[in-house]
């Protein structure tokens, strides 16, 4: 299956790709991928949840989001599943009426809330979703990867895409971002 969908995405066949039960069950092997041990937990930004998912929050915080394991083992909802929980500071993409928020507002918010983390030299993921539930893509990719930019020992990015909405040439366009930042 990983090199069949390599194949398809047109991907370098060295490329790892991991497979989940769910795209919220990613989002908790992403947290557990960001733990360094004795380190000060990163802070995760990302959008609010109504654009992701309910439970990606509380994966990404590395808690359980479920009662139930992906392999039937039950769970208590909200519990640690990792040790050093992240900190997660979600941007909404809504104003109180439902009206979508302009994208340079979000953009901006984000920007603002990475810079302050990253000049402490705390550790940030920022959590980029393309294409939402509801068609949205936030923060901007051109934000996203400025900040990776900025600081590119600090910043790391997280396209969520589980739904896979978006084209191949999308897929490398982002992998090529994120490796010419390094």
């Amino acid at each position: 299956m990983r090199r069949e969908l390599r194949a398809l995405c047109g991907l370098d066949p060295a490329f790892d790709i991991v497979f989940g039960a769910s795209g919220t069950d990613l989002h908790l092997i992403v947290a557990q991928l960001l733990r360094a041990p004795g380190d000060q937990p990163p802070l995760i930004v990302m959008v609010e949840a109504a654009e992701t998912g309910s439970g990606v929050p509380a994966a990404l915080a590395g808690r359980y989001f479920s009662a139930v394991a992906p392999l039937g083992d039950a769970l208590v909802e909200g519990t640690p599943a990792l040790a050093g929980l992240a900190d997660i500071v979600a941007v909404p993409t809504r104003e109180a009426d439902g009206a979508l928020r302009p994208s340079a507002a979000i953009d901006a918010e984000v920007t603002s809330i990475v810079a302050e983390a990253a000049t402490l030299g705390r550790r940030v993921l920022v959590t980029m979703v393309d294409v939402s539930k509801t068609g949205i893509v936030a923060p901007g990719p051109d934000c996203a990867t400025a900040l990776r930019r900025l600081w590119p020992d600090q910043v790391q990015i997280l396209v969520d895409a589980c739904q896979f909405r978006f084209a191949p040439a999308t897929l490398r366009a982002y992998l090529a971002a994120t490796a010419s930042s390094r």
